[in-house]
């Protein structure tokens, strides 16, 4: 930025929020863009669920994967769960009540496998899992809105399956 060039930074944004405040600081005074690479978040499914979801009430979002040894100088929540928390804060539109959240490391020095319970003021629940020790690779969402929404981000054709409940 301070050449004049405007950055898409790789997640995380920051180390720390100080870290984090300070780019945006640079941004502001060098008048250049700086943008985090949540890419995810214009997968073709996702987009294609955006209309469906109008207020929602309940996500259960799993992103499994198997270990490779890469991106391992961040836990599992920056390198995989933070996609899944930036798609679900953006559909749900509400301060977070109360987080519970637990993880631990299996094969690495840092968090391989955890889970995070979500609650938003307007009552929605949010139940997240990411693990990069799994046995298979199964990133896939289930949303409810008004009728039940399954989002299969391995897929890329921007359809997500629709259950109808009763």
């Amino acid at each position: 930025m301070n050449a004049g060039v405007d950055v898409l930074i790789e997640k995380p944004l920051a180390a720390s929020l100080t870290e984090a405040d300070e780019l945006v600081k640079l941004a502001k005074t060098s008048a250049r863009i700086a943008q985090v690479g949540h890419l995810e978040r214009f997968n073709p499914a996702v987009r294609a669920t955006v209309p469906l979801i109008t207020q929602p009430m309940f996500f259960e979002v799993h992103r499994l994967s198997v270990f490779t040894p890469r991106a391992l100088d961040v836990d599992v929540v920056l390198d995989l769960m933070i996609h899944d928390l930036d798609i679900v804060l953006s559909f749900v539109n509400s301060p977070v009540k109360e987080v519970r959240a637990v993880g631990l490391p299996i094969l690495s020095g840092k968090t391989d496998i955890a889970n995070a319970r979500v609650e938003f003021a307007s009552g929605c629940v949010a139940n997240f899992t990411a693990s990069r020790v799994s046995t298979e690779r199964n990133p896939q969402a289930a949303l409810l809105p008004a009728a039940p929404v399954h989002l299969d981000r391995l897929r890329t054709t921007g359809r997500p399956r629709l259950y109808r409940g009763r």
